[in-house]
Formats: structure tokens, sequence, C-alpha cells
């Protein structure tokens, strides 16, 4: 997946943004409760994109950081510490978004395989 990030005024990444389409809230969410010693603090609620930018709070190491989709219609989803400064834990949360393959990033062969068997 491809990762955005934004850099302190010290040129440190301390948090980033990826792309919503074909992530979703709920996939965001699920990719964030994958990450080992995450504790996930609040999910989106029904009808979120409509009144939530930030829909997803979690817990690594005693740092809280959030997810959010500013302005509630951005084709991005923040991603940083609460509050937005640099922690060291932000690598291992950057890691684990920058090696997921979304859906739309797979070739179509992998995703409609034949299921005959030989």
């Amino acid at each position: 997946m491809k990762v955005y990030d934004l850099h302190d005024q010290e040129g440190t990444v301390f948090a980033f943004e990826v792309e919503n389409l074909g992530l979703g809230r709920r996939g965001l969410c699920r990719l964030v409760r994958a990450i080992p010693g995450v504790r996930l603090l609040s999910a989106p609620r029904f009808l979120s994109w409509f009144r939530e930018e930030t829909f997803c709070t979690f817990s690594l190491d005693g740092v809280t950081f959030a997810a959010s989709e500013p302005f509630g219609d951005n084709s991005r989803y923040w991603v940083g510490p609460h509050p937005a400064r640099y922690v060291p834990q932000i690598a291992l949360v950057r890691a684990a978004f920058a090696s997921h393959t979304s859906l739309l990033d797979r070739p179509v062969s992998s995703i409609f395989r034949s299921s005959r068997r030989s």
C-alpha cells in the first residue's frame, strides 16, 4: 500500500496518510488490529462517514493513535499519534500499512482464481 509520510519541522515522520479507496474505514481498523501489541479503543460506528472525522483509535505501548478522514470526504486517511507528535511507535504502525496489499493493488488473476481441482 502506498504510504504518504508527513514530516515535522525536523524532517521526522510523525504521521502518514493512506488512500482510502480499497481499504475503507472498517478495513483500516482490521489492519490496525493485526499489528502486534495494538489494543483497539474505538472502531467506526454506523454511518461513521457521515458523522465522525476520527473513526478509529488504538493504543500501542501506551501511546494513543487515531485514524481520521479530514472533512469526511477526503481521498486519504490520516494515521498518527493523538495528539500529533513524533513517537517511535509510528515506525511499526507505518510498516504494517506499507506492507499491506489491498484488493485494488492485487493482480486480477490472484483475486479470481479458478476453483477447478486437478
